[in-house]
């Protein structure tokens, strides 16, 4: 529902000392009376009154907005991705989360030097938990064709890979922290007015320090590359099968940080 909010100041004019104000789009209604306040105070309370459902009309219609442009996306490929194994579908719902995290959902003991630390790390963290790593960001590039995006072969319905390191001067393979922003996730900085295209994502971040927020995630499907699920392999390309996926907020540093604290 869109009310004009035009209409709701010129009620202001009309009402003195005795009116209702029923905001339906709120599922309820607000009576004020002229026993309950003065015609100042209620003129004040109305004021109020307009002004929060002002912010809650913005905040619904981007919401709605948002809706509508995540929900194409899951029409198309939805949140198990087309994956036939259930552990599998059920790991795509994860990657697909489009909630934000809140400041409860965060654990802030995590650093990306802990993510790093050797030994195998299958249980060390939760997939409920959330993260903000500060890291340099190595390099981004296309995700690959992956059943949690229905194996489009569509730039902007592919991951956005982003390899992370704790020190710019050693980017060995198995030093290497994986950490992906999503189609769905994309699609919702694209609402506001955000570039995250992976070539945007490149040109801003690559080179630079930053800090990353998401959800931890552990990618079961990659934990024979990974250097602490399966030490030692040559073929390693990663030092942990643990990522931040999806990421949902990511801010440059204007200086270097020290990573190497715990």
């Amino acid at each position: 529902m869109r009310l004009n909010l035009t209409i709701l100041k010129k009620i202001k004019l009309v009402v003195k000392l005795s009116f209702v104000v029923c905001l339906t789009f709120f599922g309820s209604c607000q009576f004020i009376t002229e026993k309950q306040s003065t015609a100042n105070v209620a003129d004040e309370q109305l004021n109020n009154l307009i002004d929060e459902f002002s912010k809650k009309l913005n905040e619904v219609n981007l919401s709605d907005s948002i809706s509508k442009k995540v929900n194409s996306v899951k029409n198309d490929c939805p949140d198990e991705g087309n994956a036939i194994p259930e552990h599998i579908r059920e790991l795509n719902i994860l990657k697909n989360r489009i909630q934000i995290p809140q400041e409860n959902n965060f654990d802030l003991s995590i650093t990306l030097q802990k993510m790093l630390e050797a030994g195998n790390d299958v249980n060390r963290w939760s997939n409920k938990k959330a993260v903000k790593i500060k890291a340099f960001v190595y390099d981004i590039k296309p995700g690959g064709v992956e059943t949690c995006n229905c194996k489009s072969k569509e730039a902007n319905q592919k991951d956005a890979h982003i390899e992370l390191l704790l020190d710019p001067n050693n980017s060995s393979k198995n030093k290497r922290v994986v950490a992906e922003v999503t189609p769905r996730i994309r699609d919702i900085m694209n609402l506001n007015g955000i570039n995250w295209s992976t070539r945007s994502l490149r040109d801003k971040y690559l080179g630079r320090f930053v800090e990353i927020e998401g959800w931890l995630l552990f990618d079961i499907e990659h934990k024979n590359a990974a250097e602490n699920t399966n030490p030692g392999r040559q073929k390693n390309w990663r030092a942990t099968s643990w990522e931040i996926h999806p990421i949902t907020s990511i801010k440059l540093l204007d200086k270097n940080p020290n990573l190497f604290q715990k």
